[in-house]
């Protein structure tokens, strides 16, 4: 059900538009950091500082759109098996045998399998018998 919830495009669209609205900010040249902090503050526990990450430790569903960026480059919106995301590189080192990238992240996790069944258990009335005597 999980996989199912994730996929479906009407139940994320509206997840679908935020992360579309926020690239289209930053497209127009609005900051940023700005534009990642409106969006996660809808979020919960989600900062748009990754600092530095390791090549070798990117993730290969977004390892190509961050490693060809050139400082200051944004990705397109990416969609994650769980969310969408916008990186952008804000410094690139070379450490040892490893290069780093210092990456911001604008990311917007999709509605989860819960999110629906809470959503749905708003607009039923539920009976537990389970307890009563």
């Amino acid at each position: 059900m999980t996989e199912a919830v994730l996929a479906h495009t009407d139940t994320q669209q509206p997840r679908k538009e935020l992360v579309d609205t926020a690239y289209a900010r930053v497209q127009t040249g609005e900051d940023f950091a700005t534009v990642a902090k409106d969006v996660h503050a809808g979020f919960d526990g989600i900062e748009s500082d990754l600092g530095y990450v390791k090549v070798s430790v990117i993730p290969a569903s977004w390892a190509s759109q961050v490693t060809t960026l050139e400082q200051g480059q944004t990705t397109q919106v990416i969609e994650l098996p769980e969310g969408y995301a916008i990186f952008k590189l804000e410094e690139k080192i070379v450490a040892g045998e490893d290069t780093q990238l210092h990456l911001l992240s604008i990311t917007v996790p999709k509605v989860s399998l819960e999110e629906v069944v809470d959503e749905y258990l708003t607009t039923v009335n539920v009976k537990r018998y389970v307890g009563e005597e």
